[in-house]
């Protein structure tokens, strides 16, 4: 996808909750998925989450978020922890 072609993107960061992908998927918003390391959870377990549940998505990889925030990119910001 180019950069011109991304709006209103959804960056979540850490594991997704369930409870949380209703939300999610009513927005109507493209995901924006960084890679979380040192683990790895965007790949693990947000991106299989997001396909099981149709929900579009974008992969990045963590330094890319900056850059994306520069250019207004991102309209919202989701933080998961435990």
């Amino acid at each position: 996808m180019k950069l011109s072609q991304m709006d209103e993107l959804i960056l979540v960061w850490g594991v997704i909750s369930k409870a949380a992908l209703s939300e999610i998927k009513a927005t109507g918003n493209t995901v924006l998925v960084p890679e979380n390391r040192p683990f790895l959870l965007g790949l693990k377990r947000n991106v299989p989450l997001l396909k099981e549940n149709n929900i579009p998505f974008i992969y990045c990889a963590d330094n890319v978020l900056g850059f994306l925030f520069y250019k207004n990119k991102i309209a919202k910001t989701l933080i998961f922890y435990k």
